[in-house]
């Protein structure tokens, strides 16, 4: 990644070097790269002479139209998303600008773990030995992914159990809250139970009142009669 343009000579170059370093290990073969097909291989080749040709030359994108050799007068379509990023472009389609270059690999399925382990050990040496002026370098893999991810999630293990503590702290405590509001909550029934009751029983002493004056009305119409 650059932070002006990265298609100038010196990352170019750079980018050039760790290609090769890496197309070449183990030294001389390429026998832990997965192979692809003709025209696949022919198109990296293009993409890398492309790149190699980006500081002198004028580059339309996400395609642009080369010739495959120096005699011929046809033009071959190459597509360059794939390998550059974070490109301007000026009013012609022309790249103006590009912050990044990037090299993929494909490692082939049979290879062993401790094969597997060189070929990083490998990457990660040859990224900091290669260098260039305002050019930051880094690599990524599924493999080194997941180690990260494990990492990370090693050193976040202890602030989780710290959340799941306070969490069951404030459970707790909110548990406390609720039993307070029913404890609260009864007397003021027990309150409205007894008032009722009061209201009740002086009901019934009124009506009990009015039916004895009743009968003693009666009793006095009865004597009047005999």
């Amino acid at each position: 990644i650059a932070r002006d343009t990265i298609l100038r000579k010196d990352a170019v170059l750079a980018y050039s070097a760790l290609k090769k370093r890496l197309d070449n290990f183990p030294i001389g073969n390429k026998e832990f790269l997965e192979s692809c097909s003709a025209e696949c291989e022919l198109e990296k080749e293009m993409v890398d002479k492309i790149i190699k040709k980006s500081p002198q030359v004028a580059l339309t994108y996400p395609e642009t139209f080369v010739s495959m050799s120096k005699d011929s007068t046809n033009l071959s379509r190459v597509y360059l998303g794939s390998a550059i990023g974070g490109v301007e472009t000026d009013s012609d389609g022309a790249i103006s600008r590009a912050q990044a270059l990037l090299l993929s690999f494909k490692l082939k399925e049979g290879i062993t773990d401790e094969q597997i382990a060189a070929w990083a050990d490998n990457l990660e040496e040859q990224v900091q030995v290669t260098s260039a002026p305002n050019v930051s370098l880094s690599y990524w893999s599924p493999l080194s992914f997941s180690s990260w991810v494990v990492r990370a999630m090693a050193k976040s293990y202890r602030w989780l159990l710290v959340s799941a503590a306070v969490l069951g702290l404030f459970c707790f405590l909110a548990t406390f809250g609720a039993n307070a509001y029913q404890i609260w909550e009864q007397p003021a029934k027990e309150i409205m139970k007894s008032d009722m009751l009061k209201k009740y029983n002086v009901e019934q002493f009124i009506y009990s009142k009015n039916f004895i004056e009743e009968i003693i009305e009666l009793s006095s119409d009865l004597q009047k009669i005999n």
